[in-house]
């Protein structure tokens, strides 16, 4: 008896159709990712390349040392915020874990004394100055210094169609909760106080980067490069900034917008002091570059109080 006849099983060839055009839609959608991300961090390196630069923050005699953890290095950057008459109107240390998946911002008042001066003051006569106090005050040396113009801001707020605050909505906002950039900067502007604005402003940044994901860069490109733009004017960033070292951390970066922590170092009403232990324990948590304890997110936020001398 002969070698049975193999036959063709019924649907055997619609089934091989079917895995090749699933297998072929995997890999087109995966390119299409690879290009996409591709894109997304070639035009925010571009953004970065086109702001405007400054002369990166000098060594100086007791200035922190930067504290390896056992997955890394953590990065810090200090952000210094000014208003419309180039005044000090906040400060903010945007630390980011070794492990790249917790981000914090550190908002320190623009009236805290230091010294017999607050940083204000020391703004104004010397940035680099202010900057130096800042690492003193929180004994943590930072990687990139930059300065963000606030009444610059409104552009980005308009390009990306209005923000809603998190944590308040200023007289005038519209149905849905959005507000203008003139209004965001004006909400921002008409704060109590030193530690009140450090809250409006990291609200600011939270509705900014919430919007400004990837998704929103591929579902509307136009929308994402006005943004991006506008951006480029906002910022000015030491010349130390380099584009690799930026688009590694973009990739390793794991951080979703609505897991960004906050901790506000308060001042008191009279003093402007910061409280010895709440200070104490923000320093250590910054060494062991674990904010959990003090940080929540970021429409939650739990912040450091602080009491006069």
């Amino acid at each position: 008896m002969g070698e049975p006849e193999h036959r063709r099983q019924p649907g055997a060839s619609k089934g091989h159709l079917l895995s090749i055009t699933v297998l072929t839609g995997v890999i087109v959608m995966a390119l299409g990712a690879v290009t996409a991300v591709s894109v997304y961090l070639n035009r925010l390196g571009s953004s970065v390349e086109a702001m405007a630069q400054a002369v990166p923050l000098s060594d100086y005699s007791g200035r922190p040392h930067k504290r390896p953890q056992s997955d890394g290095m953590p990065l810090d950057y200090l952000v210094m915020v000014t208003d419309g008459t180039g005044g000090l109107a906040s400060v903010h240390l945007v630390h980011l874990s070794a492990s790249r998946d917790r981000l914090t911002l550190v908002g320190v008042p623009s009236d805290l004394a230091v010294g017999s001066h607050r940083l204000a003051q020391l703004y104004a006569r010397d940035p680099s100055r202010a900057a130096q106090q800042v690492e003193l005050l929180l004994q943590t040396r930072t990687d990139h210094q930059a300065r963000l113009e606030l009444e610059r801001v409104t552009s980005v707020v308009d390009a990306l169609g209005g923000l809603s605050l998190p944590a308040a909505h200023p007289a005038g906002a519209a149905s849905d909760g959005r507000v203008s950039g003139r209004q965001v900067v004006d909400f921002v502007e008409a704060a109590a106080g030193g530690g009140e604005r450090v809250d409006r402003v990291s609200d600011l940044v939270h509705g900014v980067l919430t919007r400004l994901g990837m998704t929103q860069a591929v579902a509307n490109p136009y929308q994402f490069d006005n943004v991006l733009k506008a951006l480029e004017e906002c910022f000015v960033v030491d010349s130390s900034v380099t584009l690799t070292e930026f688009e590694s951390i973009l990739i390793e970066s794991r951080v979703r917008a609505d897991e960004i922590g906050t901790v506000t170092l308060r001042t008191a009403a009279t003093g402007q002091v910061a409280d010895p232990a709440a200070l104490t324990a923000l320093r250590a948590a910054l060494a062991a570059d674990d904010l959990s304890a003090l940080s929540g997110p970021i429409a939650g936020s739990t912040a450091v109080s602080s009491t006069p001398r």
